[in-house]
């Protein structure tokens, strides 16, 4: 983690993580792990906790959301997500590790309570719980999260139904035959893998489950889980730093930005604060 590594570097350095959630460092990666049984309890998904790094001398602190980043006059605006107040603070360095958001597609019946994002503790927790009821689960999106939960549910004894809008799976990773390939081995598996199927919406069923309508044809599942890709969470620092056309800050080998004071690097929805020890005894 980027915090311990500044400590380690400049023990005298004051650093300061800003996390809008109540916990920190869950790693999302692994909860197909979670959901086939191989991890068994949630809580080791979790690599770091506030307690851990503030024994380390890092500040912490949790339900505090960053409104506002000024990255010229190096200042951002906190939200106190339990008590509601607004304040502001100032950074020497600035590292944006604020991860990724799930891509919500707008297709009719989204909001329906049977249907599920896989991203947060949050949303582990909820899908693990939907699932033991379910006997269908849909899975909407055919990259590796889609993939990766079609096979942990098989394995679980739950029917499977993969669905794809394009000719392939994992199309932005691997080439089309590796694809055949492993539809054949998800299908030996029960996986049915429905390519070039584009859902529009779904519906609640006479059954209590879900319809779900891909224009020409309609299907039925207990529950679905959208798995449609991931979004950088970079939209305060939009204008002030360069970024590709999705979001994602451009860094050189040192993860800086077009900005020499701010950084950005990994997963974990952080944000850091870093105040040189030598740039405040100069104050």
């Amino acid at each position: 983690m980027a915090a311990q590594q500044i400590l380690a570097a400049d023990p005298k350095a004051e650093v300061v993580i800003y996390e809008r959630d109540d916990n920190i460092s869950f790693l999302s990666c692994g909860i197909a792990l979670y959901l086939d049984g191989t991890v068994k309890r949630l809580e080791d998904m979790f690599y770091s906790s506030p307690e851990d790094l503030e024994q380390q001398g890092v500040t912490v602190k949790t339900q505090h959301n960053v409104i506002e980043i000024d990255a010229k006059q190096r200042r951002i605006r906190v939200v106190d997500m339990k008590s509601d107040q607004i304040f502001d603070d100032h950074f020497d360095k600035l590292i944006m590790a604020t991860g990724s958001s799930a891509v919500v597609p707008p297709l009719v019946g989204i909001d329906q309570s049977k249907v599920l994002m896989c991203k947060t503790y949050a949303h582990a927790q909820e899908i693990k719980d939907s699932a033991e009821n379910a006997k269908t689960i849909a899975l909407v999106g055919g990259g590796y999260v889609g993939v990766e939960l079609a096979e942990s549910y098989a394995r679980t004894g739950h029917e499977v139904d993969l669905f794809q809008s394009s000719d392939q799976i994992l199309n932005h990773y691997i080439d089309k035959a590796t694809s055949d390939r492993l539809i054949k081995m998800l299908t030996e598996h029960g996986i049915r893998v429905h390519l070039n199927h584009r859902v529009k919406s779904f519906e609640r069923n006479d059954n209590q489950g879900l319809s779900i309508n891909t224009g020409d044809e309609k299907f039925d599942a207990d529950l679905a889980i959208v798995t449609t890709g991931f979004m950088p969470v970079t939209e305060l620092l939009e204008y002030q730093v360069e970024m590709d056309r999705h979001g994602a800050i451009i860094v050189d080998n040192h993860c800086q930005s077009s900005d020499p004071n701010v950084y950005a690097a990994g997963i974990a929805q952080l944000v850091i604060l870093i105040r040189l020890a030598n740039q405040l005894m100069r104050r």
